[in-house]
C-alpha cells in the first residue's frame, strides 16, 4: 500500500464519525469538498482533527508555510502530508 493511500485510509477513518453523524458517507465525499463547508468541520474540530491526524500518522504540520485553505479537503490535506 502506497504511503498516499495509508494516509488517505487514516484521513477518512478519522472523518468518518463526523461524517456518519450528518448522515454522509466518506465514500460520497470528493477529494475537494470543502469539510468546513459541508459541516464535517469547524474551527474547533479541525483543530482536534488535526492534532488526531499528527498523532495517528507520527507527523507534525507547520502550518506556517501553509495556506490553511489548502488543509480544508482530503486531497489538500493529502497533498501536503505525504
Amino acid at each position: 500500500m502506497s504511503t498516499e493511500s495509508t494516509f488517505k485510509q487514516k484521513l477518512l477513518s478519522l472523518i468518518e464519525p463526523k461524517a456518519d453523524a450528518l448522515g454522509l458517507k466518506v465514500t460520497e465525499i470528493d477529494l475537494d469538498d470543502n469539510l468546513v463547508e459541508l459541516g464535517i468541520f469547524d474551527s474547533v474540530s479541525f483543530l482536534e482533527f488535526i492534532s488526531s491526524l499528527e498523532t495517528e500518522c507520527d507527523i507534525e504540520i507547520d502550518f506556517s508555510e501553509l495556506d490553511p485553505s489548502e488543509f480544508s479537503s482530503i486531497g489538500g490535506l493529502l497533498k501536503n502530508i505525504t
